[in-house]
C-alpha cells in the first residue's frame, strides 16, 4: 500500500523492532494502514517490509531502500559502467576458476580419506559382504580384453567403454595395484569411473611412450 503526504509515528516495539506505524492520510483522517511498514529513503513511500531486502545491520532487519528502487539504481549503475563490469567479470572468471579447481582438489582429497575409512568398516558388515559377493559374481561374467599383459602387483581395471564411447564390459587394462585403489570408483553407479579411466589410460599411454 502506497501513501503520500504522510507523517509516521511508531506505536510499539517488540525486541527492538517497530511493530506498527500510524499514518495521517491526505484527508487528515487517522488510520493504521499497515503493520510492519517502512518508508523508503529514495522514493519516500510507505511499503510493507516484504518489499525490502534483508539487512541484519539495520534495527528492523531490512534495507533502507525498497527492492524496486534498488533495482533501478543497479540498472542505472550498470548501464553507466558496462565496460568496467565486463572487465571485472572476466577477471573474476579467470581468478575464480583457479580457486574452484584448488577447492575441488582439497575437497576430493578429504572425501577420499573419509571414504577409505568408511568402506574399511563397511566391507566387514553383513550388508557389505553381500554387496561384495554380488559385485564379484558380476565381475566374473564380464570377461577380459586387456590392452596390456599382466605384471606383478597389478590389478585389472575394467574401462566399460571402448574408445568410441560404446559400452564394453570386457575391455580394460592392467595397472599397478596402488594406482587402481587410489581413487574410489563404482562401475554400477559410475561414481569415480571417469576419473579412474582417465588415470588408467594416462598411465598406459605413458608406459607405451617409454
Amino acid at each position: 500500500m502506497l501513501v503520500r503526504n504522510f507523517q509516521v509515528k511508531t506505536l510499539g516495539f517488540l525486541g527492538g523492532f517497530e511493530l506498527a506505524q500510524t499514518v495521517f492520510c491526505n484527508d487528515d483522517s487517522l488510520k493504521i494502514i499497515e503493520t510492519d511498514v517502512k518508508i523508503c529513503y529514495r522514493c519516500n513511500e510507505a511499503k510493507k517490509l516484504s518489499m525490502y531486502s534483508k539487512n541484519t545491520k539495520n534495527k528492523d532487519g531490512h534495507q533502507n531502500y525498497c527492492k524496486a528502487c534498488l533495482k533501478k539504481y543497479d540498472e542505472k549503475r550498470y548501464s553507466e559502467n558496462v565496460e568496467k563490469f565486463a572487465a571485472h567479470h572476466q577477471e573474476y572468471k579467470v581468478r575464480g576458476r583457479d580457486v574452484i579447481v584448488e577447492g575441488r582438489k582439497r575437497y576430493y582429497q578429504t572425501i577420499k580419506e573419509k571414504q577409505a575409512e568408511y568402506y574399511k568398516g563397511y566391507w566387514q558388515t553383513s550388508k557389505g559382504k553381500e554387496v561384495q559377493r554380488i559385485y564379484n559374481y558380476k565381475r566374473k561374467n564380464w570377461g577380459y580384453n586387456s590392452l596390456n599383459e599382466y605384471f606383478p602387483d597389478s590389478e585389472y581395471h575394467h574401462l566399460h567403454r571402448d574408445f568410441e564411447g560404446n559400452v564394453d564390459d570386457e575391455i580394460g587394462v592392467f595397472i599397478p595395484k596402488e594406482l587402481h585403489r587410489s581413487v574410489f570408483h563404482n562401475c554400477f553407479t559410475w561414481q569415480g569411473m571417469n576419473e579412474m579411466n582417465k588415470i588408467a589410460l594416462e598411465w598406459y599411454i605413458s608406459i607405451g611412450e617409454k
